[in-house]
């Protein structure tokens, strides 16, 4: 196994991210990427993907597609005139999956590869509504000029997962996704995941307890003025907030019927772990078995930087099911 230090944004809702150190060069450790995009009501979303290095026979081809969290600066990290010098949990899993997999990986909406946010403006492009047409847009696309994929798996992690059902049923080549991944994300929205932390005792800081007591009252003010980006709560703008706050994953990932593999730390700061138990819950009162839960005692948000235990697990589980090898 691989060894890097990973350096983690500690920000709502975040991203993961990983420092490079060492002699090499930040450069040389993302391999070769294919850069392209979908255009939108004039606004730009570029997407990447991987290939893999081995010559896979049409039977065999396989992809995933991952989706991150949510962040300000590039899905891949950031890069500087010098290189990539933070890499995202894309990083972690090109270098495991791509001996057997490509992966595609959408940017978020606006960014150049390694690039960030500069104004608040910017970041309210990239909402609900917009990523959720335009990574419905790339997938189909890409599907639909590569038909020869046997296996594609659609996974998400934190914001990415939520994200997830409600683009697995707006896919127009839906009956092509094999199997959903989500990584510490749940099926609550955001409004009751809030409302979890500002009941429960866990240890945030007083300014996060403040914003949390502010919840109902702010949460009115943005049903209000959903289309604010002038106005904050937890630093990002009531446009980003607006439909995210909420949108219920669980009433999708109900609908669904292909396997489902859900990850979560039982310590997570960020989207509280009753999310993921929700979906649990909600799947036995509907008979429903299409699913393989795994909680990590006293895991946070990112997994207390242990991503690789997670990716060995989603590779132990992507043989069980015959979808990767």
């Amino acid at each position: 196994m691989f060894k890097v230090n990973l350096w983690v944004i500690m920000c709502v809702l975040g991203v993961s991210s990983v420092a490079l150190v060492g002699a090499e060069k930040p450069l040389s450790h993302y391999p070769p990427f294919e850069v392209s995009f979908q255009k939108e009501g004039g606004v730009t979303t570029n997407y990447y993907v991987f290939r893999t290095q081995t010559n896979s026979s049409a039977s065999q081809k396989r992809l995933l597609i991952f989706l991150e969290g949510r962040g300000r600066q590039s899905v891949l990290g950031k890069k500087t005139s010098k290189g990539w010098e933070t890499v995202a949990l894309t990083y972690l899993l090109v270098r495991q999956l791509r001996p057997t997999a490509d992966v595609l990986v959408p940017e978020r909406i606006g960014l150049e590869p390694g690039e960030a946010y500069l104004s608040t403006e910017n970041v309210a492009l990239d909402h609900f509504k917009n990523k959720v047409s335009a990574y419905t847009r790339i997938i189909d696309a890409y599907l639909s000029e590569h038909p020869d994929y046997a296996q594609v798996v659609l996974m998400g992690f934190s914001e990415g997962g939520i994200l997830v059902p409600r683009i697995y049923h707006n896919l127009h080549h839906k009956n092509r996704i094999s199997a959903l991944i989500l990584c510490a994300s749940g099926g609550l929205s955001y409004f009751e995941d809030l409302k979890i932390q500002q009941h429960s005792d866990d240890p945030f800081s007083a300014g996060y307890r403040k914003r949390l007591e502010a919840l109902d009252d702010t949460a009115k003010d943005i049903r209000r003025n959903p289309f604010r980006s002038d106005k904050t709560y937890f630093g990002w703008p009531y446009f980003k907030w607006a439909y995210f706050l909420s949108y219920q994953p669980l009433s999708d990932l109900v609908k669904v019927s292909i396997p489902i593999l859900i990850l979560h730390g039982d310590a997570d700061l960020n989207i509280p772990v009753q999310s993921s138990r929700a979906i649990v819950q909600a799947f036995h009162e509907h008979e429903k078995t299409n699913y393989w839960y795994k909680e990590y005692q006293h895991a946070d948000h990112y997994f207390n930087q242990h991503y690789e235990i997670i990716i060995r697990d989603i590779n132990q589980w992507l043989v069980e099911k015959g979808l990767f090898f």
